[in-house]
């Protein structure tokens, strides 16, 4: 698959953990890559976090957070609250309806 077609696919961006670091990936099937992923570590992975994303979005985290990372896509457990919170806002950015509370819904015409 090009480069091209994978930075423009619609996916899931993940968060998965141990007890020391977690990681933050691209991926189509989160449990399948936990699953992967989880073959080549000695520590017991969970999956903590999806949020709908593109492979360009996975990047720019990256990019972003550079300096705070242990190297191929690891960072410390101590970044973990940051992390969830820029990774929660993307899907805010990306998906407003779900921000609705039940008290903002449109409200139905004729009788309920």
């Amino acid at each position: 698959m090009d480069s091209n077609r994978i930075s423009n696919q619609n996916g899931l961006i993940y968060l998965m953990e141990h007890t020391e670091a977690f990681k933050v990936g691209f991926t189509q099937d989160a449990q399948r890559r936990l699953k992967h992923v989880q073959t080549h570590l000695p520590q017991k992975l969970a999956l903590v976090l999806t949020v709908p994303g593109t492979f360009e979005a996975e990047q720019a985290f990256h990019k972003r957070f550079k300096r705070e990372s242990l190297g191929n896509e690891w960072y410390p457990i101590s970044f973990k609250p940051a992390a969830v919170a820029y990774l929660q806002s993307l899907t805010v950015e990306m998906h407003p309806e779900a921000k609705r509370t039940a008290d903002q819904q449109p409200k139905k015409r004729g009788k309920q």
